[in-house]
């Protein structure tokens, strides 16, 4: 089994941590997004969107994070996808959450225009337009995860450590990028430790961490 991804990539970061938390047989085939190794011919016959993370196994191939990481749970019998229904649709529910709604006003409005070189392009009344929508968005979610998790905690399902808790960190964490202010969403801050405390922490997240951090000390040259 080849999972073929790249830790930058905010929709691989998930799978490669489930898959170093639970210690999976999976072979980890690092595709270097920022080579455009994505776009050669080899990884096109792979997955002609040209996307990561893609999961192989045994002649079955699987886009989407969210597939895989339902795919994974199942195939290897792991906790962190329940198989009562409500509790199983309440993960797809939480999922459904963070890849839809909140990924469109955390990430893509708030985070990727001041993160992503693709987009900088994009004109500077533009940017602040997103930037606003972004703030707004993210501010609704993250006040009702914030709820939820004080509420139902520790983890976004409950009791219980899911798939969604991995795909949720990474959309969430992604902000760190712009220096995005958690201040105000404690049981928030207190699940982001909780994840970062788990073994498979490292290897999804030390090259994203990596980046984070270059970019603030860039940012920072100019004032010193």
């Amino acid at each position: 089994m080849k999972l073929y991804c790249d830790p930058i990539s905010t929709s691989s970061r998930p799978v490669i941590m489930l898959v170093a938390d639970f210690d999976l047989p999976v072979e980890i085939v690092t595709i270097n997004l920022f080579a455009d190794q994505n776009q050669t011919p080899d990884f096109l016959a792979i997955n002609p969107l040209g996307t990561v993370p893609v999961l192989e196994d045994d002649g079955f191939g699987l886009t989407e994070s969210a597939a895989i990481l339902k795919y994974l749970s199942v195939r290897f019998d792991l906790p962190v996808y329940p198989s009562e229904l409500q509790a199983q649709i309440r993960v797809d529910e939480m999922l459904a959450r963070f890849i839809s709604n909140f990924n469109a006003f955390h990430g893509i409005c708030g985070t990727y225009p001041r993160m992503l070189p693709q987009l900088a392009w994009l004109n500077e009344g533009t940017k602040a337009d997103m930037a606003a929508l972004g703030a707004y968005g993210s501010a609704r979610y993250l006040s009702v995860l914030d709820r939820r998790l004080a509420q139902h905690g520790p983890f976004v399902c409950g009791a219980e450590l899911s798939i969604a808790d991995y795909a949720g960190v990474s959309l969430v964490t992604l902000a760190e990028f712009v220096e995005f202010d958690f201040s105000p969403y404690p049981a928030v801050q207190a699940w982001l430790a909780r994840m970062r405390d788990r073994a498979g922490w490292d290897a999804a997240f030390a090259g994203f961490t990596g980046m984070v951090t270059a970019a603030r000390a860039a940012r920072a040259e100019p004032a010193a």
